[in-house]
C-alpha cells in the first residue's frame, strides 16, 4: 500500500512539475472552431470528387448504349488547423508536424449511372480507410455521399449540356497524437446536403465544365486529452441541425479528357462563401471507365 501511495504522490508532483494547469473552456472552444473548420472543408475536398466533366452523362434506357462510368479520385484541400495549435499550447504539447494549416488529402471511388426514360443519373462516392500514421499523429477517413442530378439540356451539335442536382454526404474522420503517456484524440462526423448546377460541352477529346454548388452541414465532435496519468478530459459539441442560415457557395471549373471509354477529369474549386481571408480553395483529379 504504501508503494502504491508513493507512486501516485509522483505521478501527482510529475504531473504538476512538468505541464501548467490546462484552461478547460480554451481548450473546449479551441476543439469547437476545429470542428468547425473542418465542417466546412471536408465535404468540399470529398463531394468534388464526385464531379462528372459532363452535366449529364445520358440514359441507361432506352439507348443504344447504355450509360454509367466509375473510377477512382484524388483530391487535396488546406484547412485551417490553428485551433489544434491552441490546444497543444494549452497542454503543453510539442508542435512538431502541427501547422496552423493542413494540406489534406483525400480519396474515393464512384460510380454512376443514367437513368431510365427521363434524363437524370445518379452517383454514388465511397471511402473508408484504415488509420494512417505518420510520426505521432494517426488519421482515418469515411465517405459515403449519393447524388442525382436532371438534365435541362442534353449536350448536343451546337448546345451545350445542363443539369441541375442535389445529394447527401457524410464525412468522418478520427484524429490521434499520441507521445509517451499522453495525447489527444478527435472525432467529427459530418452530414452535408447540397446542390449543384452544372454546365459542359463534349469536344473533340475534352469536355471543359464548370458550375456552382450550395451546400448546408451539420456536424457532430466528440474529443479527449490527457496529460500523463493524472489530468485528463473529455467532451462533445454539435451543432443544431443543418445550418441554413450558412450556405456554402462554391465555385468549380474543370475539363475531362476523353480516350475511347476512358475519361481524365482535372477539377479546381473555391469556396466564396467566406471571407477573403478564410476562402477554402481545393482540386482534385479523376481516372474513369464511362459509357
Amino acid at each position: 500500500m504504501k508503494k502504491l501511495i508513493s507512486k501516485f504522490v509522483l505521478s501527482l508532483a510529475f504531473a504538476a512539475s512538468v505541464f501548467a494547469d490546462p484552461d478547460i473552456s480554451k481548450i473546449s472552444n479551441s476543439f469547437d472552431d476545429l470542428g468547425k473548420s473542418f465542417a466546412s472543408a471536408l465535404p468540399q475536398v470529398t463531394g468534388m470528387q464526385n464531379i462528372y466533366a459532363d452535366a449529364f452523362i445520358g440514359k441507361i434506357f432506352p439507348t443504344a448504349i447504355p450509360h454509367f462510368g466509375g473510377g477512382v479520385n484524388a483530391s487535396l484541400i488546406k484547412v485551417d488547423t490553428s485551433s489544434l495549435l491552441d490546444v497543444f499550447d494549452e497542454l503543453g504539447f510539442s508542435a512538431d508536424g502541427v501547422n496552423k494549416s493542413l494540406v489534406l488529402p483525400s480519396a474515393s471511388v464512384d460510380f454512376r449511372v443514367g437513368g431510365a426514360v427521363l434524363p437524370f443519373d445518379v452517383g454514388f462516392i465511397f471511402l473508408k480507410t484504415p488509420n494512417l500514421n505518420f510520426k505521432d499523429i494517426s488519421l482515418g477517413f469515411t465517405t459515403f455521399g449519393v447524388d442525382l442530378r436532371y438534365a435541362l439540356l442534353e449536350d448536343g451539335l451546337a448546345r451545350p449540356g445542363l443539369s441541375v442536382g442535389l445529394g447527401y454526404l457524410y464525412n468522418g474522420m478520427d484524429f490521434e497524437y499520441s507521445k509517451k503517456n499522453s495525447g489527444v484524440k478527435y472525432d467529427v462526423g459530418i452530414q452535408t446536403l447540397y446542390t449543384t448546377v452544372q454546365i459542359s460541352k463534349k469536344l473533340i477529346i475534352a469536355t471543359p465544365f464548370a458550375g456552382t454548388r450550395f451546400m448546408v452541414s451539420s456536424h457532430k465532435i466528440d474529443w479527449e486529452w490527457n496529460l500523463g496519468p493524472v489530468l485528463h478530459d473529455r467532451g462533445s459539441s454539435s451543432s443544431d441541425g443543418f445550418d441554413f442560415g450558412n450556405i456554402q457557395t462554391q465555385l468549380y471549373a474543370g475539363c475531362g479528357f476523353n480516350f475511347v471509354v476512358f475519361q481524365t477529369t482535372l477539377i479546381l474549386m473555391a469556396d466564396v462563401a467566406h471571407a477573403e481571408e478564410d476562402k477554402v480553395f481545393s482540386g482534385a483529379l479523376s481516372f474513369r471507365v464511362k459509357l
